[in-house]
């Protein structure tokens, strides 16, 4: 499994910049080639770090504009027959729910 993998970079990511993030990886087990899974790990990496870095504001910058302190990173894994679609996008909501 490299789900373990990617929620402890996200973890160590945002310890390293000082932001509060969350991941949630959603759609379910799907198997896979380990080869191809080996290749596609770093590019996961990659991008999570990215997110957290350039992605998501921090807490204050995020209350500021409305939104929750905590960022959220969302992967969404899809398999139809052969072919595998992931979605990963940074997101959260534009209020508050103290608001």
């Amino acid at each position: 499994s490299i789900s373990d993998r990617l929620y402890g970079v996200v973890r160590q990511a945002a310890k390293d910049s000082g932001k509060q993030v969350k991941l949630d990886i959603t759609g379910g087990s799907i198997e896979m080639d380990r080869g191809v899974l080996d290749r596609m790990g770093p590019a996961f990496e990659h991008m999570l770090r990215n997110s957290v870095a350039h992605g998501v504001e921090s807490a204050a910058d995020r209350v500021a504009a409305g939104k929750v302190g905590v960022g959220t990173i969302s992967i969404h894994v899809n398999q139809e027959s052969n072919d595998v679609s992931v979605d990963l996008r940074e997101f959260g909501p534009r209020r508050s729910p103290m608001a």
